[in-house]
């Protein structure tokens, strides 16, 4: 929460508001975790949005109630979501998993998903700080999940995001700390990156929208 609220996914969220209708919407957040971009989202929109947020994790569903936002959120799961037919107009995921049947389910006529995927250059600064070259993890491709929503959704468009994030010096540790990039990291290298916190990181991403 403190990344996120220092501004690391800011950019992101902006992309989001960019792949949105400017209209009122009743909005579905996919894996919102603790809640604190799609917060920043229904804000920056300032539309009166109806907002639910849902994620199965029970301690990030109760951080997400702290935010000052109108958004609801609920525990619930990917596959089996607790909501009638053709109730959201847009289904937006920030680096979740996706369930398009149920997607295409709950989402209303002429509804709208767009889902942020991961590009190649995603904290790649990280990557090469906790991976060696020859590693599987030095690099990133995201292509598979990009074709399987082009499959889906053969109308899709695409925009590409990327900036840098300049990283506070009191942020470095929770930063890392919060990346499944530091998990799979040899504990060594997870020591050795502790001790050498880098200036900035690139935010690269991709925005696909459903049409």
């Amino acid at each position: 929460r403190k990344v996120l609220t220092a501004g690391l996914f800011d950019g992101i969220v902006a992309g989001m508001q960019r792949a949105l209708p400017t209209e009122k919407l009743r909005i579905l957040d996919v894996g919102t975790g603790e809640g604190t971009p799609f917060a920043k989202l229904l804000a920056a929109r300032a539309t009166q949005d109806i907002g639910v947020g849902f994620d199965i994790s029970k301690a990030g569903v109760n951080l997400a109630t702290q935010l000052d936002t109108p958004a609801f959120f609920a525990v619930a799961d990917l596959a089996q979501l607790p909501f009638n037919d053709a109730v959201f107009d847009a289904v937006v995921e920030f680096f979740s998993p996706s369930a398009y049947e149920e997607f295409n389910r709950v989402l209303a006529p002429n509804g709208t998903i767009v889902k942020i995927v991961p590009a190649s250059g995603y904290l790649h600064e990280l990557r090469e700080l906790l991976y060696p070259v020859e590693s599987l993890n030095h690099t990133y491709d995201n292509s598979r999940v990009v074709e399987l929503f082009k499959q889906h959704y053969p109308a899709t468009t695409v925009e590409q995001v990327t900036y840098e994030w300049t990283i506070p010096s009191d942020l470095w540790a929770d930063l890392l700390h919060m990346t499944p990039l530091h998990w799979g990291a040899r504990p060594e290298a997870q020591t050795a990156a502790e001790t050498q916190p880098l200036p900035k990181v690139t935010v690269d991403v991709m925005v696909l929208k459903s049409k």
